[in-house]
Order: C-alpha cells, then structure tokens, then sequence
C-alpha cells in the first residue's frame, strides 16, 4: 500500500473514530508533534527582519541572490583548489630537483586540508 493510501485510511478513520481513540492516537504521537510555530508573534524576530529591511532599504546591507551566492562560493572553491594546487606544484618541483625539505611543506598542506575539510 502506498504512503498515500495510508494516509488516506487514517484520515478516514480519524473522521469517524469516538473521542477515546482519538485522545489515545494523539498520546501515541504526542511527542514527535513540532508545535506549530507562528514567527509573526515572536517579537525579537520580527524586531530583526525590521532591523534587516531597514538596513537594507538604507543601502547599509546588500542583498544576494542565490546565483549570486552559488557563484561566490564556486569561485571560492577554485580559488582555494588553484592555491592548493600551486603549494602541491611548488613542493613537487622542489622534491623533484632533490630537495626533500619540500616534503614537510607537503605534509603541512595536507595537515591544513584535512583540519580544512574536517578530517583528524
């Protein structure tokens, strides 16, 4: 049976089921039930979406699209991948014309990548 057909029995039942196994029902699910949460009553926030908008509409904060978010964290991306990448050359050719002291700067990089990446 499918997920919809389910839900479609229960509501059926829940319809036409007497208050006692309706209450039982409820205290079955009582605890993974999120409240309803109206944002609108809760002052603070409400305070920070005026405090954001006025910002805005001052020309203090800018706003950002979300290309326009992807797209800086893309170029992000590549610009740590291109400086990772450099740091690797650079040891490579080091430890390549025989100087091994590189080898410290590479496992430093990797050190640094692993912390970066959130690896131990």
């Amino acid at each position: 049976m499918t997920t919809a057909a389910i839900r479609e029995k229960l509501y059926d039942y829940i319809r036409v089921a007497d208050d006692d196994k309706i209450k039982n029902i409820y205290a079955l699910f009582e605890d993974q039930m999120a409240p309803a949460v109206d944002w609108s009553e809760d002052d603070a926030f409400v305070a920070e979406l005026d405090e954001r908008v006025r910002r805005y509409e001052a020309g203090i904060d800018r706003a950002y699209t979300w290309d326009e978010i992807k797209a800086s964290l893309e170029k992000l991306k590549k610009e740590r991948a291109d400086e990772y990448n450099k740091e690797l050359n650079e040891a490579e050719a080091q430890i390549d014309a025989g100087d091994f002291s590189a080898h410290d700067a590479v496992k430093k990089i990797f050190a640094d990548r692993k912390k970066l990446i959130g690896g131990n």
